[in-house]
């Protein structure tokens, strides 16, 4: 996920104190609503003038404050500060929105608006205020920053690259902006596009973990896994505490069939955070996979109570029960799982076949038929439908999913040579010329 909202800008340099908002550039600056900041811009604005001189204009500067803003929001103001360090965020949004419409030419009040509706999920709203603020200050590249964040939010992924792409050309040295513009084209799956603009933020801010971290995450998908091992190694070893960097590398490893490796790597992340159901669930993955199958359930188990509302981790569970010849355990887990994920056709599978060697052949088929609506390309439902078939005497059907199977994965056909459950074909001249015996 990007740099949450504002952290590249009004988070980190804004929220301390309300009178040191502003960004300052050769422009022209919309006229301030407090003394200081006046005081301020006028000292950079002509930093060669005499004190007396400074003290002359200010004073105009105070006087014209006090004309186009005769109610003091100061007061207001302190009280949001206050109430945003305590987490009250609706009770600050009640008393920000006065502000606006006060200081309704103060970008910055907008901008603070905006990011008082994003953290509270409105994203919506965010977004119509940040645009108020850019349309005060159109060089601002934390406006910018913020507007594309909240689109990222709101997953309009394309619409927010070109937003991006304005903050980096106001300002090119914030690394925020191009990690969180290398998020978006992740989410787009333009992997290759997200390395590059991520080895800019890299260059400025080479010791943040946090970006060798998604570095890594992205070439997991273009299947480099050795770098990204690297870098997740890299990352610990800048900030050895956080869980997900070790997490992250033991992923890495599984997808390497390096389990046993693996596996103490998802132990040292589960030492530091062991309430997070995924460590527990893919540790409990690589240990089935190594077929210690007994080992891994009381993982899900574990999992499941963590987290109930994971289908994935009642399947895993269920296959090692499959394994087990647990199939009577196995069944309700596959229906919690397929409460949860209904458009799962393999969960359907792993029932049916469940059902299958219960000879429950009937209630497989009608499982297996739902799970060809769902994925009609799914070779698996096709050969397990084949199986029950057979086993049911119908030997023209079974012969024609099983053509569909091998069509789609032609690695069945060696399956199908030996496969007991398919042996009422294998005496048919159709079968041998399907698999290759002839």
């Amino acid at each position: 996920s990007p740099v949450p909202y504002g952290e590249a800008g009004m988070k980190s340099r804004c929220l301390s104190e309300f009178s040191e908002i502003f960004r300052y550039k050769e422009r022209i600056l919309v006229l301030p609503y407090h003394p200081r900041l006046a005081f301020k811009e006028t000292l950079i604005l002509d930093n060669e003038m005499k004190e007396e001189d400074i003290a002359y204009r200010l004073s105009d500067l105070a006087k014209e404050i006090k004309r186009l803003n005769p109610q003091d929001t100061e007061k207001d103001k302190s009280i949001v500060f206050q109430l945003l360090q305590k987490g009250e965020w609706e009770k600050a949004i009640s008393i920000q929105q006065k502000v606006t419409e006060i200081e309704e030419y103060d970008p910055n009040g907008w901008g603070l608006l905006a990011f008082l509706y994003f953290i509270t999920g409105r994203f919506e709203e965010a977004l119509r205020e940040i645009d108020k603020a850019i349309a005060l200050d159109p060089y601002n590249p934390d406006f910018y920053f913020n507007k594309a964040t909240t689109l990222f939010n709101l997953k309009r992924f394309e619409e927010a690259l070109p937003i991006f792409d304005k903050a980096i050309e106001i300002d090119h040295n914030i690394s925020e902006l191009y990690y969180n513009k290398a998020s978006t084209l992740f989410e787009l799956k333009r992997f290759n596009e997200a390395i590059q603009v991520l080895e800019k933020a890299i260059q400025i801010n080479p010791d943040n973990p946090d970006y060798l971290n998604k570095k890594g995450n992205i070439l997991i998908y273009l299947n480099r896994l050795e770098e990204a091992v690297a870098l997740y190694n890299k990352a610990s070893d800048i900030n050895p505490q956080n869980p997900y960097f070790l997490y992250n590398k033991a992923n890495a490893l599984t997808k390497q069939k390096k389990f046993e490796e693996a596996i103490l790597i998802y132990d040292k992340a589960i030492k530091i955070n062991p309430h997070n159901s995924d460590f527990l669930n893919n540790k409990g993955i690589a240990l089935f996979n190594l077929k210690r199958f007994e080992e891994s359930i009381p993982l899900y188990d574990k999992a499941i109570e963590i987290n109930s509302h994971i289908p994935d981790f009642y399947f895993n569970k269920a296959r090692a029960l499959l394994e087990l010849s647990r199939w009577e355990e196995a069944i309700p887990l596959h229906d919690k799982a397929i409460e949860l994920d209904p458009k799962n056709p393999d969960i359907y599978n792993d029932k049916a076949r469940a059902l299958f060697y219960l000879k429950r052949l009937e209630e497989a088929i009608q499982l297996l038929d739902k799970a060809i609506q769902i994925a009609p390309d799914n070779a698996n439902s096709y050969y397990i439908k084949a199986c029950c078939l057979s086993l049911m005497g119908n030997e023209k059907e079974s012969l024609e999913y099983l053509k569909k199977a091998i069509g789609l994965d032609s690695s069945f056909k060696e399956q199908a040579k030996t496969d007991p459950d398919l042996k009422a074909l294998h005496k048919l001249p159709s079968f041998k010329k399907l698999v290759g015996l002839e």
